[in-house]
């Protein structure tokens, strides 16, 4: 699924790519609801309409629910504002770091605000996480402590802003309690303190600061965030066979998993991925994968290494029902390759995972039926 691989991104001219995970996709549709609810920049940045189309287009692939090889097609102003907060997130990171970072917390009941460092914070969190280890174990689940040092986005501006605008208990607030009426909702805000002038920067955006100049990409020296689309696809190869991995039946051993994933290019598409069988043998230790453009297979037990292989479809000749085999199987798949040889697999068991975006039946007559597809589908191309 989308929200459990990530998405591919690409340039209106289709010579750079980007995938982003989901976890990425995730922080920027945050960062951006942020901006979309107080948009203030220090600074200048891109058109602030595009940020509000890529926010829906985001939103869009969410709801979509699964993954698609088709990368989404962003505007040159949609791709500055992907590296605009990219680059605030290094940013942010290094702001913290500098103990450049603050809160401003205002209360929702009476309004009183206050500035906190979120590194007294973190030192408040694990003095109460450390106090109620040492009461009992079962709290620690219980009441988690908020500004979790652990937590991978506290330094790296979305976390830290996710609660601004909001009156719900952001764990921004945790266990504080506002000193003017005792209330317990707080709505939040960075604060950030500019190295050049010592100004105090509320914008969800800092770019240059409006008081003396100082540029604060200075800060997070230029990364190059788009790269080859078929290295972007490569990744979100990756991404999805990990995924498909963790439903596999029975799981993938680990070097069955390393062989499929060194076949893996960033020029085809995952289809399907299967276990079964090879004739004369008892045992289904075969994870049979399914590609646009290729079969790999790779084989391990218990008791024996890992061996593995597979062939591009436009050397695969036939595809047939291999009728019978040693151990009694009647059906199963026979690709026939080019050369003169051909691999044959047996026991599928109506069980696999659908990479792609059509659903598979994963019984002998299914699977066959697939590879005939690809089969048939390459040699057309190749006419």
């Amino acid at each position: 699924m989308t929200s459990a691989v990530g998405h591919l991104f690409t340039t209106e001219t289709g010579n750079e790519a980007l995938f982003l995970a989901t976890a990425d996709i995730a922080r920027l549709r945050e960062t951006i609801g942020t901006i979309r609810s107080r948009p203030e920049v220090a600074g200048p940045a891109p058109d602030i309409a595009a940020l509000e189309e890529l926010g829906q287009e985001l939103d869009d692939l969410e709801e979509a629910g699964r993954p698609s090889p088709a990368p989404l097609v962003t505007t040159p102003a949609a791709r500055a504002w992907i590296e605009l907060l990219h680059e605030q997130v290094r940013i942010i990171a290094e702001l913290d770091g500098q103990k450049r970072l603050r809160l401003h917390l205002t209360c929702s009941a009476c309004g009183n605000a206050v500035l906190v460092n979120p590194v007294d914070e973190q030192a408040k969190a694990a003095r109460r996480t450390q106090e109620r280890r040492d009461a009992t174990t079962s709290l620690l689940a219980e009441d988690f402590a908020d500004f979790d040092p652990d937590h991978p986005f506290l330094s790296a501006f979305a976390s830290v802003m996710r609660h601004a605008g909001q009156g719900d208990s952001p764990a921004a607030a945790g266990a504080r309690t506002c000193e003017s009426c005792r209330g317990t909702d707080f709505e939040s805000a960075v604060v950030v303190f500019c190295p050049g002038c010592r100004a105090r920067r509320t914008e969800t955006v800092v770019v240059a600061c409006p008081d003396c100049g100082y540029d604060f990409r200075l800060l997070a020296p230029k990364t190059e965030l788009w790269g080859a689309p078929d290295e972007a696809r490569h990744a979100f190869n990756l991404a999805l066979l990990s995924e498909g991995a963790s439903s596999f039946e029975s799981g993938l051993w680990r070097k069955q998993r390393a062989a499929l994933t060194e076949a893996l290019s960033g020029h085809e598409d995952l289809i399907a991925l299967c276990r079964c069988g090879i004739p004369g043998e008892v045992g289904r230790y075969v994870a049979l994968l399914f590609t646009s453009t290729q079969f790999v297979w790779a084989r391990e037990s218990l008791v024996s290494g890992t061996t593995s292989g597979g062939a591009p479809w436009r050397e695969v000749v036939a595809v047939t029902n291999p009728h019978s085999s040693a151990t009694g199987f009647t059906s199963g798949l026979a690709l026939h390759l080019s050369g003169g040889t051909s691999m044959t697999f047996n026991d599928f068991r109506g069980v696999g995972v659908a990479l792609g975006e059509h659903e598979i039946s994963f019984d002998a007559e299914g699977v066959r039926r697939l590879a005939k597809d690809l089969q048939g589908k390459t040699a057309i191309s190749a006419s």
